[in-house]
C-alpha cells in the first residue's frame, strides 16, 4: 500500500475535524488543517499551506453567495425608497 493511500483515512478525518471546528467555534480551518496536513498526512509546510489556500478558493464563493443576495435585496430596497422620495415631488 502506498503512503498516499495509507494517509487517506487520516486526511479525511482531518478534513472533518477542521470543518467541524470551523463551523462550531468560528476558527479558520487552516488553524487545524495546516498542522494536521504536516503532522498526519506527511506534507511539507509549503504543500500544506497551498492545500489550505486551495480549500479557501473552493469554499469562498459558497460563503459569498448569501452576502451577495443580501446586498442585492438591500440595493432594491434603497432604490425603491429613492424612487418614492422623488415621486413625492413630482407634479401631476
Amino acid at each position: 500500500m502506498s503512503a498516499a493511500a495509507e494517509s487517506l483515512p487520516r486526511t479525511l478525518l482531518l478534513g472533518v475535524v477542521a470543518g467541524a471546528m470551523a463551523g462550531l467555534f468560528g476558527v479558520g480551518g487552516g488553524i487545524v488543517l495546516v498542522p494536521g496536513l504536516v503532522l498526519l498526512a506527511g506534507l511539507g509546510q509549503h504543500q500544506a499551506h497551498a492545500t489550505s489556500l486551495a480549500a479557501i478558493i473552493v469554499t469562498a464563493p459558497a460563503a459569498l453567495r448569501p452576502f451577495a443576495e443580501a446586498l442585492a435585496a438591500l440595493s432594491a430596497r434603497i432604490s425603491a425608497k429613492i424612487h418614492q422620495f422623488f415621486m413625492c415631488f413630482s407634479v401631476s
